[in-house]
């Protein structure tokens, strides 16, 4: 997927993601957000999801609920069971969009790189460039028709650093911090 989305990017245009809504092995989920903070969202007026878009809320699905903190890191078991409940397997052609541009898309595709998913891309531009190229939005989410099995997914140790390890290389080049 990478050679026929864009090199070596994780970004698809949504040229791309139009011819391949066919592909039985696509899976493309809204990442939308619903409060929107530090930008001025766009608003609309009525729902609008890229066809066969299934949703996965990054307050619910992809936080650790049980924290006092706002987007706490979920737990591996809860982001696997979320993958599973969405019909994801290993094979997937994962496109994640938002509909604010590029704002909740990349917190989701960092997670789903984390939780051990190879194929996972992000659509450049999410809803709004989809819109402008003059694509359809359906009003309506899909529902995951399949489950899978990712018992055996593993987190990938490269997407997530701990307190100490920030705190370990503050002083040393190694490692750079960027918020």
């Amino acid at each position: 997927m990478k050679s026929a989305a864009a090199s070596d990017s994780y970004l698809v245009t949504p040229q791309w993601l139009s011819q391949h809504l066919p592909d039985n092995d696509l899976i493309i989920l809204d990442a939308s957000m619903k409060k929107v903070i530090g930008i001025e969202p766009l608003e609309y007026d009525e729902p609008a999801f890229i066809p066969g878009s299934f949703d996965i809320d990054l307050e619910t699905d992809l936080a650790d609920t049980s924290s006092s903190l706002p987007h706490a890191w979920p737990a591996h078991s809860q982001v696997v069971s979320v993958l599973q409940r969405l019909g994801i397997t290993t094979e997937s052609k994962v496109v994640i969009y938002d509909n604010q541009g590029i704002y909740g898309a990349p917190r989701a595709w960092w997670m789903l790189r984390w939780a051990g998913l190879d194929q996972v891309f992000i659509l450049n531009g999410g809803l709004p460039a989809w819109q402008g190229t003059g694509l359809p939005v359906t009003r309506i989410l899909s529902i995951p028709q399949t489950t899978s099995d990712l018992s055996y997914l593993r987190p990938d140790p490269g997407y997530l650093v701990s307190r100490e390890q920030v705190s370990d290389n503050l002083s040393s080049s190694g490692l750079s911090v960027t918020e």
